[in-house]
């Protein structure tokens, strides 16, 4: 016997507009100095700055690399880049200059977003590209509160995507013995997550601790799944 499961949405936009109805006040997620998003303030930050990308011409298909530690800020880059309906390219912030390198040029993303930790350390790779920074302007990168400050929610909707559309895309060696890219559909960001929450019994009144960087490949696993 074959069971077909059913999930309540096919990516993690659309489970967003729902809580953003139904729930819109309660707390997504808390870091490590007390700062929070509600669900409300999450859209309105994610829509914000994916006007603001799309004015830079980042849109449906599209790569945007997402190299940054953990923190309220990756986060919503990654709803930015899924609601123009393009891929994030998740580089974990800790990669040695070589392999950024290789990995950013094998990527080709339209814009990298990043913090001020990376940027001083990775400056002369950074420099090919169009670079939005954390707590950075200047010198050729784009304030990343600048972008969110200057971009507006009116009128704005998010992009359409299949199930099937890459949504965001990690680079793992495992035992292939070279680095080589892994995707997750828009689907599986939503399902992968919300199976792995039932599996554990997870409930919209649990609180869970993530301390894996959201850059590896099992990171965002129950991490950015809207409960």
């Amino acid at each position: 016997m074959v069971m077909k499961l059913r999930y309540p949405y096919q990516n993690p936009v659309d489970a967003l507009l729902n809580y953003l109805k139904v729930r819109p006040h309660d707390t997504f997620l808390i870091n490590e100095h007390g700062l929070s998003l509600t669900y409300e303030n999450l859209y309105k930050s994610s829509a914000k700055l994916a006007n603001s990308l799309d004015i830079l011409d980042v849109g449906y298909g599209d790569k945007v690399a997402v190299v940054m530690n953990n923190s309220i800020e990756a986060v919503i880059s990654l709803f930015a880049v899924w609601m123009l309906g393009a891929s994030a390219v998740l580089i974990d912030p800790l990669t040695i200059s070589e392999d950024l390198d290789y990995q950013l040029g094998d990527s080709v993303p339209k814009v990298v977003i990043t913090d001020k930790s990376v940027i001083e350390r990775k400056i002369a790779v950074l420099s090919k590209y169009r670079v939005v920074g954390v707590g950075v302007s200047g010198q050729g990168v784009l304030s990343f509160q600048e972008l969110l400050g200057s971009g507006s929610i009116t009128g704005f909707r998010p992009a359409e995507v299949r199930g099937d559309d890459v949504g965001l895309i990690y680079y793992y060696a495992g035992i292939a013995g070279r680095t080589m890219q892994v995707w997750h559909t828009y689907f599986s960001l939503y399902s992968g997550p919300y199976a792995f929450g039932e599996a554990i019994g997870l409930s919209p009144k649990d609180s869970v601790l993530v301390v894996a960087q959201l850059s590896h490949i099992l990171g965002l696993t129950g991490s950015c799944r809207p409960s």
